[in-house]
């Protein structure tokens, strides 16, 4: 089972990524050596009885800490149902859904610039 605190940061990696993406994003190609490497570090972390994950969320808008607290990625995993049901009443109030094409508005993905 996830941890609120994992779930939040997840969930709160995505909005993000989802919200500063552009739709002319394209993934990068395959690059065989980086895939090797991965391999390789899944490899070695499953012969491991306990492990300590470390990481760092970067953007391509530049955005890599300092973005949300862990206080608030925890409470948005803690609350993530409740917080999601009230996303989705905003979006039917406004005669919205989540499939309903976004409006561009031209600029910067997320609207902050360097």
């Amino acid at each position: 089972m996830m941890s609120p605190l994992v779930r939040g940061a997840l969930i709160a990696a995505l909005l993000l990524l989802a919200a500063c993406a552009g739709r002319g994003v394209k993934p990068l190609p395959p690059d065989a050596g980086l895939m090797s490497r991965q391999v390789a570090r899944e490899q070695a972390l499953s012969t491991q009885t306990t492990w300590t994950l470390k990481g760092r969320l970067g953007v391509s808008d530049g955005h890599d800490s300092g973005i949300f607290s862990w206080d608030y990625l925890y409470f948005l995993g803690s609350q993530q149902e409740d917080l999601w049901r009230k996303y989705e009443d905003r979006l039917t109030q406004a005669g919205m859904g989540r499939d309903a094409p976004m409006v561009a508005a031209g600029g910067a993905g997320c609207g902050h610039h360097h």
